[in-house]
């Protein structure tokens, strides 16, 4: 008779989230992985952007080495994770709004292989969140006195 064997399933997970940030403000990109098990040899990071319209890799993260950029370096971007600890959080400075798009976290783990998490990262123009309504307020006076508080840009026709 065939003896069964159990064997057990890894259960890794990689979280990460989506991110909404107004332009000009800094934001960070969470990603770390529940895994422990496994030999973990690099992080990399990919994303599809508007000023980026591929999905070129743009940043590793591995022990031996310090944290680098694939190629062009961008100084707002910066690695704030911990890698002995799983963590290869991201912070983005003063965001544009070519930053918008999506953004992947990859972990490569030997042996089992490589695993990773979609960060949807929507930039909202800071012009849009500024605007004010003009309000235009027409008032007729016969000897009175009319007072008024503005809150925002106010036009007065006397």
């Amino acid at each position: 008779m065939e003896e069964l064997r159990q064997i057990p399933l890894l259960s890794v997970s990689v979280t990460g989230g989506d991110l909404t940030v107004v332009e000009g403000h800094d934001v960070t990109l969470p990603c770390k992985m529940t895994e422990q098990e496994k030999t973990l040899t690099q992080i990399s990071w990919r994303r599809k952007t508007r000023g980026m319209p591929g999905n070129p890799f743009f940043f590793t993260i591995a022990e031996e080495n310090s944290p680098s950029f694939v190629d062009d370096p961008d100084p707002r971007i910066s690695f704030i994770g911990k890698f002995a600890e799983r963590d290869g959080t991201l912070q983005i400075s003063k965001v544009s709004l070519n930053d918008e798009g999506s953004y992947t976290c990859i972990f490569s783990l030997f042996p089992s292989g490589i695993y990773s998490t979609e960060i949807p990262l929507r930039v909202e123009d800071m012009t849009a969140s500024l605007k004010i309504k003009k309000i235009v307020i027409n008032v007729r006076v016969k000897q009175s006195t009319v007072w008024t508080i503005c809150l925002s840009k106010c036009h007065f026709r006397l």
